[in-house]
């Protein structure tokens, strides 16, 4: 489950995107830390909740990562209970697997 396909962590806005602007003057873009553009266009969330949780995906994954090994090595009935149903679902949902 360790492909990465994504583009990597952390990423940010280079402007805000839940307040008010002319998408026609300027639209804020999501860059990777590798400086590469992971969405641009005319983009505004409607809240800064959404913007941080955009942002935050490639770390939420990873930790979901992490937390699902961790709970595979530890407590190995995470295999076949809704739990680890639950993340199985989530990981193959953001990863495309």
């Amino acid at each position: 489950m360790s492909d990465i396909k994504h583009t990597s962590g952390p990423w940010q806005w280079d402007d805000e995107v839940w307040t008010d602007y002319d998408p026609a003057e300027r639209a804020p873009w999501l860059i990777g830390a590798d400086g590469r553009l992971i969405l641009t266009g005319q983009i505004r969330c409607q809240t800064e909740a959404d913007a941080r949780l955009i942002s935050a995906a490639p770390e939420l994954l990873e930790a979901l990562r992490l937390c699902y090994d961790h709970c595979r090595l530890y407590h190995p009935e995470v295999e076949r209970n809704n739990v680890g149903e639950a993340v199985r679902s989530a990981l193959a949902k953001a990863t495309g697997a």
